[in-house]
């Protein structure tokens, strides 16, 4: 299979239907066959046109990295960026998916170059660490039955993010061990130690930027990453209270009002 089936017009058709719902449009079963995307080109194609279209800045990125080698990348954008305490509005979504997960701000640029990134280069670029939570929405009816490459056109799922507190001595801190629970209006849903679905969390963000290194892009001074759920997928509802505590790296919090 060859990366692009689509013709140029209908990845931008794909895009639109799907900013057509972030603009208040029904949610879609799926996209129409003759729009779906069928490999990972396509998808972070019509990922980046949806972008283009919405005009949001960008405040960040998902990194996915998977035990199995799977990965995947999405924006976040600035609209859609909470710091704990947050309340999100619940009127524009219908999923209330939730996933605790580790995340860094970079301190420093990790600019395009001919070389890849390698750990010790990102980690000197990272200012802090946060217990954060991403909050996940679709602009699809249901996540049951779409593939990898519809989900990853719409920003992988992505819809919203919760910072926590920063952590600058992040880097004296087991990342790896760390104690994790999750709550939603006071009951716990989950507990465990040493969850992070590939063990160190900075290995999702050494592979993000050497994946936007490849495309031309970087990430920049400021930029969130968010490494993957350390606590599975959880689903919340209107009015729901979350909170995702991550002991000595500390918590985030989100109100669904």
């Amino acid at each position: 299979m060859t990366d692009f089936r689509l013709a140029p017009e209908a990845l931008a058709e794909a895009a639109a239907a799907l900013v057509s719902v972030r603009r208040g449009a029904p949610r879609l079963p799926h996209l129409p066959d003759r729009l779906l995307p069928r490999t990972d080109a396509e998808g972070y194609a019509i990922q980046a046109q949806v972008t283009e279209a919405l005009g949001w800045r960008v405040a960040g990125w998902k990194a996915g990295l998977g035990p199995n080698g799977d990965t995947s990348s999405a924006p976040l954008y600035a609209p859609l960026l909470g710091h704990s305490p947050a309340r999100f509005e619940a009127g524009g979504l219908s999923l209330f998916g939730i996933e605790g997960e580790i995340a860094f701000r970079l301190a420093l640029d990790l600019p395009p170059r001919g070389s890849p990134h390698d750990t010790g280069s990102v980690r000197d670029a990272i200012a802090s660490a946060h217990a954060a939570i991403e909050v996940l929405d679709s602009r699809y009816q249901s996540l049951a039955g779409l593939s990898r490459f519809e989900m990853l056109a719409d920003t992988f799922n992505n819809g919203g993010f919760v910072a926590g507190v920063p952590q600058a001595g992040w880097r004296a801190i087991d990342l790896a061990d760390l104690a994790v629970s999750l709550t939603i209006d006071g009951e716990e849903i989950f507990a465990g130690r040493g969850t992070h679905p590939v063990g160190d969390p900075l290995a999702p963000v050494v592979w993000l930027a050497n994946f936007l290194n490849a495309r031309g892009a970087a990430l920049a001074a400021g930029d969130y990453v968010t490494t993957g759920t350390c606590t599975g997928f959880a689903t919340a509802h209107a009015g729901a209270h979350v909170r995702v505590d991550f002991s000595e790296l500390g918590e985030a919090e989100v109100s669904f009002v």
